[in-house]
This record gives C-alpha cells, sequence and structure tokens, in this order.
C-alpha cells in the first residue's frame, strides 16, 4: 500500500510564482540541469547533458535515418527526467517513463513542468511489474541505472527482450577491481551464485543495501538486495534472447566496471 504525502508545517508558498518555487521543494537533486537554464539545481550529474545519450543517438544515426526522431520509447528509471528531456528534444515521438520511487517521479513531474517534454508521460509503479504485465512495443528501450538494482536481472531482460526493437543500457557490472577501489563495499556482497541455462552459464552476484534510513536521495531498488552481473554476462544473456549487441563500451569506474551497449532484437518490427 502506499504511503500518502503529509506536509509537515505550513504548506503555502508566498513569494512569487516561479519555477524555482517547485524545484526548490526537493532538497536533494542528483542532477545538475542544463547550463543554459535559469532554473538551478543543487545536484552535480549532467544528467540533462548526458554524453551516454548523444552516444546512444549516434549509434541509433548508424543503424536508422533520423536517430530518435519518430521513435516510440519505453523509459525505465527516469530518476529526475534528464535523459527523458534529451530523448525528447532528439525528437522521440511518445516516451512512457516509468518510475517506482515516489519522490523521483515527483520530481519528473515538476522538470516536465519546468522545461517542458511534451513527448513524455510519467507513471509511477515498478518497472519489472510494468515490463511483465505489459502487452506494449516500442522501438526503443532505455534501461539506464536500473539492471544492477534488481534481484532478477535475466529474467527481467527476458521479459523485456518481448518489449523492444532496440534496447540501451547502461549499468555497474561486477568485477574483482571493485573491492580494489571500494575494499569497504566487500561486506556488501554476498557469495556469487553460478546460473546454468542449457549452453548459456552466467554470475549472479547478490548486493545488500543495509539499512536505509533517509530515502531522500536513495537511488537504489525496490527491494533490499540486488543481482549484479559480469558484463560479459550481460552479453552473452542479449545475445541468447535474440539480441545483436551493436555496439558496447567496457569502462573502469568508481565501482569497477561499467557496461554501456545497445542492442537490437533480430527480426523484431518497429512499433505500431
Amino acid at each position: 500500500m502506499n504511503t500518502p504525502i503529509q506536509f509537515v508545517g505550513d504548506p503555502f508558498v508566498r513569494s512569487l510564482p516561479t519555477p524555482q518555487n517547485a524545484v526548490d521543494l526537493f532538497h536533494d537533486w542528483a542532477s545538475a540541469f542544463p547550463a543554459t537554464s535559469p532554473v538551478r539545481s543543487p545536484g552535480n550529474a549532467h544528467l540533462f547533458e548526458d554524453s551516454r545519450i548523444r552516444w546512444l543517438e549516434q549509434g541509433l544515426r548508424e543503424l536508422r535515418q533520423g536517430g530518435l526522431e519518430s521513435m516510440r520509447v519505453l523509459e525505465l528509471g527516469p530518476l529526475e527526467g534528464g535523459h527523458t528531456y534529451m530523448l525528447d528534444r532528439a525528437g522521440a515521438a511518445r516516451i512512457d517513463a516509468i518510475e517506482a520511487n515516489a519522490i523521483a517521479y515527483l520530481k519528473c513531474l515538476v522538470v516536465k513542468e519546468t522545461f517542458g517534454i511534451p513527448s513524455a508521460s510519467f507513471h509511477l509503479g515498478d518497472v519489472v511489474s510494468f515490463v511483465e504485465n505489459s502487452s506494449a512495443f516500442y522501438d526503443l528501450t532505455i534501461c539506464s541505472g536500473v539492471l544492477y538494482h534488481l534481484q532478477d536481472p535475466v529474467g527481467f531482460l527476458r521479459a523485456l527482450s518481448l518489449r523492444t526493437k532496440h534496447l540501451f543500457v547502461w549499468c555497474n557490472t561486477f568485477s574483482e577491481e571493485l573491492f580494489v577501489k571500494k575494499p569497504g563495499l566487500k561486506g556488501s556482497f554476498g557469495a556469487p551464485k553460478v546460473v546454468r541455462e542449457g549452453d548459456l552459464s552466467y554470475e549472479l552476484h547478490p548486493h545488500y543495501y543495509g539499512d536505509v534510513s533517509d530515502y531522500s536521495a536513495f537511488w537504489g531498488g525496490v527491494a533490499p538486495s540486488s543481482a549484479w552481473m559480469r558484463s560479459g554476462d550481460v552479453l552473452a544473456v542479449l545475445e541468447s534472447l535474440g539480441f545483436v549487441v551493436n555496439n558496447h563500451l567496457i569502462e573502469d569506474h568508481a565501482f569497477g566496471e561499467q557496461l554501456t551497449l545497445l542492442a537490437t532484437r533480430r527480426g523484431a518490427p518497429s512499433a505500431a
């Protein structure tokens, strides 16, 4: 059951109405707003001017004329709407953005009102439930910062493979380098589980969030734990599900490795 929002004290804003008033309702923002915007947020992540989305645009242009133009897009975990803003400005025809974090969802609504994102509809709820129960089909799915926050990432990818033609993924992935860079994180990971499905074999590395007392700046998943995968295992799983990985990058990250990829489902039609 959802917990209703409760204001503590006087909820009234008595100053001149401005977009900044709505942004200032939230003390914690992950995102920095576009440099040209007169509205400011305290965040540092450049998600409204993200090189990963530009990388995606370039990859799509190599696959289809027009890149993102006229595409029907499913965005999983929009956080604060930064990528949604970029997808809209790149010409996406329709964006369904699914966000489980109620605080992030409300921030997305503020961002939509502040910057104008006409192609986007934000929906509050669980991405796994949506993918497993939806009958919609999309030209492109954006899965950025989501996969390593799921308890069953492979099952999720399996369900998602039926819903999309193109797939963009950015995620942290497991490598032993993680504990070299962040030795304090070793205690938050459990023993790896090796899964074998026919000729396919992959590892799941349990990760536990621990006690969370303040959700205002919590960017994790909906469950107490998740499962991280190795980069090579993610690529192998996608290929087993009928995707061709068009481009991918495996790069160093503060948390070990990060994987960025663009894949296309073999034989999948475009969204109607």
